[in-house]
């Protein structure tokens, strides 16, 4: 249920915060006051399409912040996936803040604080209010709309088909996509054929492992230093063991400072471990001057072995140029060209399968097509006698209401199944059935459309109805129908109700009178609630534009006939 609304600075609302209470709701004011800028507001909550225009002339910013309860599953569930612990919601009120800021550069959306997507905004406002606008009972007249309201009659085990039958239609669109990939025309298969073969033996060919390109690389570093290197090892494998001219070899070094301290460690005891430490390093010498040794007699320049390393190396940059950005991925393109190749040499015998999975697909489709063909026929027959008991009760006792289902007029395997369904209405005895648009006026739309929204809210668990001027093209007896409809309706749900007729107005448990004043430079929208003496003043003047007394009495009698059972 929707508790308060907070709004600043949006279009010609400066600031505006409303307490809203259970039951019926009732906004009245003169044509332009602001009454709709309201809906658009908690519209904005929901996750609506927010633009810059809708900030106020010479703001910064707008800002819409509503209070909810929520109570449903679905609700708490979108409510804790955003980071709220259930605990943290409360054991009976679990109340959440919806937040939204318009800017000239942004827009932001907030739940509990928390930054999230209009997306998610719009999630789970499709469980916290069902919104009708100004115009939505005109999308009555378009029978494209027909089929999900049926089906939204249909509940879970209509949804469960539902899912079965997007389910089976998406396995079979991919079946027969691979299936027309398979069976292009021969020469297209085996032009791809040729191209795979070349790859995959140019690939082949190259004998390509990993890691051979890094170890290329060093080696070829290795040959263009080979001067620099080979100085260098000769000059060491001379310092350590051979020595030159007046340079005694390391190793003779180390072996007369061995033969010295052992000397005189006869006399000086403590000097025998340093002689063995020196003895030690001797030792590493001779160990480094036998690998240096070897290391000098494998160096040999190989001025083909550098021509052969280029080779290869441009060999492998032409294949990462065509196939990838490393080894690695080039032999991962071959693997998936191989793959691609038997695909296409076993073509023939994968369309066969596919044919066979293919009928499959369609089969289990059909199955649960045909049953929700029977779901939506036996659910139609009963929303409709659900919608002519509301229009009775709405002052149209001799109104038909008759579902129409037709094959789909186009072949493809569609999500929602392989028929269409159009609403056709009779107002009169003793006419005939017709499409909506062909017969009902502007005052027969809107009250078809509020037996609808009557028949969903005993189904669903939304606890907000908000009804923008749902009195369109209504007038005399069958206002104070509509009037007793909404009332009824508003006994077990919140109901907001933006009306220009005097009897829905009456019914109300609290009403909002919108009014545009102007203060100094600005025109502004301000909200009051009235008593029963601003109702009456108000009704007036939505009854005749005027507060005559015949007005009054008239506005007087309106409120007599509100039910006392109401909140």
């Amino acid at each position: 249920m929707l508790e308060r609304l907070i709004i600043r600075n949006l279009a010609v609302i400066e600031e505006l915060d409303l307490e809203l209470h259970p039951g019926l709701t009732v906004l009245s004011g003169e044509t332009g006051a602001g009454k709709s800028i309201i809906v658009d507001a908690l519209s904005l909550l929901l996750g609506g399409r927010a633009t810059s225009d809708l900030i106020r002339t010479g703001a910064d910013k707008a800002f819409v912040q509503g209070v909810f309860s929520i109570f449903s599953p679905q609700a708490i569930q979108i409510v804790a996936e955003q980071g709220e612990e259930d605990g943290e919601l409360g054991s009976v009120d679990r109340v959440v803040i919806i937040t939204r800021e318009i800017s000239h550069s942004r827009s932001v959306c907030r739940l509990n604080g928390r930054v999230v997507t209009q997306a998610t905004l719009k999630s789970l406002g499709e469980h916290l209010v069902d919104m009708h606008g100004q115009h939505e009972h005109q999308s009555l007249l378009y029978p494209a709309r027909h089929l999900g309201l049926v089906d939204r009659f249909t509940g879970g085990e209509g949804q469960t088909i539902l899912d079965g039958l997007g389910v089976a239609a998406g396995a079979y669109r991919r079946c027969k996509e691979e299936l027309r990939e398979l069976t292009v025309d021969e020469k297209e298969r085996a032009r791809q054929s040729d191209i795979l073969t070349f790859q995959i033996g140019e690939i082949k060919n190259a004998r390509l492992r990993v890691g051979e390109e890094e170890e290329l690389r060093a080696e070829r570093l290795r040959l263009l230093n080979h001067e620099k290197l080979s100085s260098a090892v000769e000059r060491s494998f001379v310092d350590l063991f051979s020595g030159q001219g007046k340079n005694k070899a390391v190793i003779d070094v180390l072996g007369r400072v061995q033969g010295d301290l052992r000397e005189v460690g006869r006399h000086a005891p403590e000097l025998l471990p340093i002689a063995g430490l020196v003895e030690q390093a001797s030792y590493l010498v001779d160990d480094a001057c036998r690998e240096l040794g070897r290391f000098k007699d494998n160096l040999i320049f190989e001025h083909d072995r550098q021509s052969s390393i280029e080779e290869r190396l441009d060999a492998i940059g032409k294949l990462k140029r065509k196939y990838g950005h490393s080894i690695e991925e080039v032999l991962s393109f071959a693997k998936t060209a191989q793959a691609n190749f038997d695909r296409l040499s076993s073509s023939a015998e994968r369309a066969t399968q596919l044919q066979e999975v293919l009928k499959k697909h369609l089969e289990r489709y059909g199955s649960l097509a045909a049953d929700m063909r029977i779901l939506r026929e036996k659910k139609g027959r009963l929303l409709a006698l659900a919608c002519e008991g509301h229009l009775k009760d709405l002052g149209m006792t001799n109104a038909e209401l008759k579902m129409a289902f037709r094959p789909q007029e186009v072949s493809a395997v569609s999500s929602t199944g392989t028929e269409t369904v159009e609403f056709l209405f009779s107002a009169n005895k003793g006419e005939d059935l017709k499409p909506l648009s062909k017969i009902a006026s502007g005052g027969e739309i809107s009250r078809v459309m509020l037996a609808l929204k009557t028949v969903f809210s005993d189904l669903d668990d939304i606890p907000t109805l908000v009804f923008d001027e749902i009195d369109s093209g209504v007038g005399g007896k069958a206002a104070q129908a509509v009037a007793e409809k909404i009332a009824a309706v508003s006994l077990s749900k919140q109901v907001v109700c933006i009306t220009h007729l005097a009897p829905i107005a009456a019914f109300a448990d609290h009403h909002l009178c919108v009014q545009k004043l102007i203060k100094g430079e600005k025109t502004i929208t301000e909200v009051r609630a009235l008593d029963v003496t601003g109702r009456k003043i108000e009704l007036a003047r939505m009854l005749s534009g005027v507060e005559s007394e015949v007005a009054l009495t008239h506005a007087e009698e309106l409120l007599s006939l509100r039910p006392r059972t109401q909140v």
